[in-house]
C-alpha cells in the first residue's frame, strides 16, 4: 500500500503518479489498462471460486455417499443379526417340538403298555374265574 496525500492507495495504483503527469489521454489509457487488469483478476477469482464450489459440491456428494454406504452396512449388519436370531429361534422351536413329539410318543407307548397289561390281566381273570374268587375270600 502506498500513501498519497494522507490517503492509502492500493498497489495497482502505485503507478498513478506517472500517469498524472502525462495528461488526460494517458490517464484514460492507464485507467483502461488497470480496469482490464482488475477484470482479469476478477475473472481468475471467479473461476477459482467456481472451481472451489465444484470441489465443495463433490465433497458433499462424497460425504453423502459415504453416509449412505455406512447406513447400508449398518442395515446389512442388523439384517444379519435379525436373521441369526430368527434362525436360532427356529432351531430352538424345532428342538422343543422334537422333545414334545418324543414325550408324546413315550406317553402313547406307556398308555399302550398299560392297556396291554390291563387286557392281559382281564384275560387271566377270565381263564380261572373260580380261582380269582377264592383268592379274594
Amino acid at each position: 500500500m502506498e500513501r498519497k496525500d494522507n490517503r492509502t492507495l492500493p498497489e495497482f495504483i502505485s503507478s498513478w503518479n506517472d500517469a498524472e503527469d502525462l495528461g488526460g489521454r494517458t490517464e484514460t489509457a492507464f485507467l483502461l489498462k488497470e480496469l482490464d487488469t482488475l477484470r482479469a483478476k476478477n475473472k481468475k477469482l471467479q473461476d477459482k471460486l467456481a472451481e472451489k464450489d465444484k470441489e465443495l459440491k463433490t465433497m458433499k456428494l462424497d460425504l453423502e455417499l459415504q453416509d449412505r454406504a455406512t447406513e447400508a452396512k449398518i442395515a446389512e449388519r442388523i439384517a444379519a443379526l435379525v436373521e441369526e436370531v430368527y434362525s436360532a429361534q427356529r432351531e430352538r422351536d424345532e428342538a422343543v417340538m422334537a422333545r414334545l413329539r418324543l414325550a408324546n410318543e413315550e406317553r402313547d407307548e406307556a398308555f399302550l403298555r398299560v392297556q396291554r397289561l390291563e387286557e392281559s390281566l382281564k384275560e387271566l381273570e377270565n381263564i380261572n374265574p373260580e380261582e380269582n374268587d377264592m383268592g379274594i375270600r
